[in-house]
């Protein structure tokens, strides 16, 4: 560093000009070095937001992906509603333990615990269980009649399923059907996530946050709600190029 500031300082400057120059090179030069002794914030350039990305003797966070998030805790609000949240497993669930050797993935805790833990909507209180930890094109009718049975068994009148997008049209289809005979006043959102929770752009946070609105407003039935779009169990398709759902003409 010393060195360019010398090639700086040498080549043909006015005379007006070289005091300047020298005046902000050790301004610099002395700004750096009190940020390296912690007598000083960090330079401007590690600032964002006015908001230091690390200052002196803060520890950095641990990545998601470490696996070392605190537990889902379950929360409760005075006369909140209540609300279950069921786990199936899918993209949503998804974890990368491997840190060597490749990449791997294994279906994890229901990621809505975490979700709850950063996005807590208020007036509600919580409860979250496990039906099975499955890739949604390995879950079978028996895996759908358990959680058709959690669903039947739930005190409460609002559920929202996490579940994979491969075959989440099917089990919407599997408990709407059955919906008018065995599940009364229920409002159940099968929701889930194009990539997991535990990645920086996933999508996961929308997708349960916009269940928790569709619990409050819409009459009692079977929906799946991704995309920022709300549909009816009967009227849903998933299109095989882009991936999205859309309603059934």
């Amino acid at each position: 560093m010393f060195s360019r500031t010398k090639a700086l300082l040498s080549k043909p400057l006015s005379a007006k000009l070289r005091p300047v120059c020298r005046g902000l090179v050790v301004s610099c030069v002395f700004a750096n070095i009190s940020w390296l002794l912690g007598l000083a914030q960090p330079p401007s350039s590690l600032v964002l937001g006015a908001q230091p990305l690390c200052s002196r003797g803060a520890r950095p966070t641990l990545a998601r992906a470490s696996g070392m998030e605190p537990p889902a805790k379950r929360r409760r609000a005075q006369n909140g509603a209540e609300v279950l949240l069921l786990g199936t497993g899918g993209t949503i669930d998804k974890a990368y333990p491997r840190l060597m050797g490749g990449w791997a993935f294994e279906i994890g805790e229901p990621a809505a615990g975490r979700i709850l833990e950063r996005v807590t909507p208020p007036n509600f209180n919580l409860s979250i269980a496990s039906v099975c930890k499955k890739d949604s094109q390995e879950i079978t009718d028996e895996d759908r009649e358990a959680l058709f049975s959690a669903c039947v068994k739930a005190t409460c009148e609002r559920i929202i399923v996490t579940h994979g997008t491969d075959t989440m049209v099917d089990t919407a289809q599997y408990l709407g059907s059955r919906h008018a005979e065995h599940l009364g006043n229920k409002r159940i959102c099968l929701t889930g996530s194009m990539r997991p929770e535990r990645f920086v752009d996933t999508d996961a946070h929308f997708n349960v946050g916009m269940c928790f609105g569709v619990l409050g407003v819409a009459p009692p039935g079977v929906y799946l709600c991704m995309n920022g779009v709300v549909h009816a169990w009967d009227s849903v398709f998933r299109d095989a190029v882009t991936g999205l759902f859309k309603a059934k003409e």
